[in-house]
């Protein structure tokens, strides 16, 4: 994690990579909240309309150094494969405008 926290974590192999990134996204909200407790009542939630969510880290493996970006898509199987140590890796906002 940005933290530097390590967090051993298993997604389905068909799960899409955009999950990952929302655990990564959420993962200190999910540890405050106790995820694992399953005692709170899950409550139906949709975005809103038009709404994009862009992030503010990457993630990357460190060898050979692969960049899993959202934009490719993809299942975390066939991107990640079957296991894989990954560094959330901030974007920098002057990245963002070198890029526009």
């Amino acid at each position: 994690m940005s933290s530097g926290e390590r967090v051993i974590r298993k997604f389905r192999a068909e799960a899409d990579l955009e999950e990952l990134y929302a655990f990564v996204e959420c993962y200190e909200v999910l540890k405050s909240s106790g995820e694992a407790s399953g005692s709170e009542e899950e409550k139906e939630v949709s975005e809103p309309a038009a709404y994009e969510h862009e992030y503010s880290f990457r993630l990357v493996s460190p060898m050979p150094r692969t960049v899993f970006d959202l934009e490719k898509g993809g299942s975390i199987g066939d991107r990640v494969g079957g296991g894989a140590n990954l560094i959330v890796e901030p974007i920098e906002e002057d990245e963002d405008s070198d890029d526009e």
